[in-house]
């Protein structure tokens, strides 16, 4: 675990340590669905605007101006932060600092930043599809990741409520201790093999 010290002057030199963040790690493909992402932010920060509640992206910038471009017409580009290839360090960094994992996918073989966020103690507000209910089981809200004011209604109910928060922090401890590292280890290979005869073919 980073020292306290390190990870603020790493979020500092990230441009990431004015407000608390919600979090989601995830390349610009299209399945991330992040534009959904953006609109369900737009709707919070419209609703909340006196809100400090940033959002944070880490990931592969394929498109990273087509989003841009989307940001700035959405008028969010001060709240939405692209800090695009992080290394492990300033990965956990943006772990430790966030306050919650949103992750509004649409499909997942697995779903790595569920555990990710369980592991680092943080509240988790997830899609509603494939793998994701399954990892999560009762440590998440979920919303339906097609539905932007589904997304938004999560996230202002996670935001908003220290107590659940805290609770939701409690039951990923209890989560994450039932996880078997053989199995996990057996779930990555099968993960990874997926992706990699998706590349071949």
């Amino acid at each position: 675990n980073l020292k306290t010290q390190r990870v603020s002057e790493l979020l500092n030199k990230m441009g990431v340590n004015h407000h608390s963040y919600m979090f989601y790690p995830a390349n610009l493909w299209p399945h991330k669905n992040h534009k959904m992402l953006l609109v369900a932010f737009g709707m919070f920060i419209f609703k909340n605007p006196k809100c400090k509640v940033d959002l944070v992206l880490t990931g592969t910038l394929e498109v990273q101006q087509d989003l841009k471009n989307y940001i700035s017409k959405m008028r969010l580009s001060e709240r939405v932060h692209f800090l695009g290839f992080v290394t492990d360090e300033q990965l956990s960094a943006v772990w430790t600092g966030c306050k919650f994992l949103v992750f509004p996918s649409l499909y997942e073989g697995f779903g790595i930043p569920i555990v990710e966020a369980m592991a680092f103690g943080k509240p988790i507000i997830c899609s509603n599809v494939t793998s994701l209910p399954e990892i999560a089981r009762d440590t998440a809200i979920y919303f339906n990741p097609n539905i932007p004011d589904d997304i938004e209604k999560c996230m202002e109910k996670v935001a908003f409520d220290d107590k659940l928060r805290y609770e939701m922090v409690a039951c990923g401890k209890r989560r994450i201790s039932l996880f078997d590292s053989d199995a996990m280890a057996a779930e990555y290979l099968k993960y990874f093999d997926a992706v990699l005869n998706c590349v071949d073919h």
